[in-house]
């Protein structure tokens, strides 16, 4: 698994992704790696099924008809901050400054996110496959944040047979050639057969 420095010669504040991704299909022809990455899909569903249902239960004011307010989960795979519904702070939860979220700060409150399952990270998923994980340690706040999107891009899918991957083709980071050149540079391992003849296009994925 190859992390990678991204340094971007042009530092571009807005998103350039097109609106629509471009991915290439492969099936997975070693069970052990399908085994591997469904096992990896099930952590992330179960942990974010976890956190959502704390969220709600924890920050959800039912007689006030309020739904689940919007959250965040770090990049350590926890609960990080919770939007201010306008009504209720849950107590060891305070405000963070100039903005509209708040985030645990007493021990109990602490304890209570680290208790809750750890959202598994994408880059043990792009491990399995030598996929490129971009590493946003020394960049921008706005680059940061296409970084994110762009390593969540891999997408896994199973029809109870096989298992398939979504990976992004290099045409999609036009505007970003040192991304590009990144993704052109992956060559598919020996577990992968490319079984789509077209690209698979569907909707992003929002952040």
């Amino acid at each position: 698994m190859r992390d990678l420095f991204l340094s971007l010669a042009t530092r571009q504040k807005e998103d350039s992704l097109p609106s629509k991704i471009s991915y290439s299909l492969f099936v997975i022809r070693d069970q052990d790696i399908a085994d591997q990455v469904l096992d990896w899909v099930r952590q992330d569903m179960a942990a974010r099924k976890a956190i959502h249902e704390f969220v709600r239960k924890t920050f959800s004011t039912s007689l006030l008809g309020l739904d689940v307010p919007p959250y965040v989960i770090g990049e350590d795979g926890y609960l990080a901050r919770v939007t201010f519904n306008g009504w209720f702070t849950p107590q060891g939860w305070n405000g963070v400054p100039y903005t509209n979220m708040q985030q645990p700060e007493s021990f109990e409150a602490l304890q209570a996110v680290k208790e809750l399952p750890q959202v598994p990270p994408r880059k043990l998923l792009h491990a399995l496959i030598d996929w490129p994980t971009l590493d946003d340690s020394y960049t921008s706040k706005e680059q940061k944040k296409l970084i994110t999107k762009i390593n969540k891009l891999v997408d896994v899918i199973c029809d109870g047979h096989e298992t398939y991957l979504l990976l992004p083709e290099p045409c999609n980071f036009a505007a970003y050639p040192h991304i590009q050149q990144i993704i052109q540079g992956w060559q598919p391992p020996p577990c992968l057969e490319h079984v789509a003849q077209e690209r698979c296009i569907k909707p992003r994925i929002a952040p």
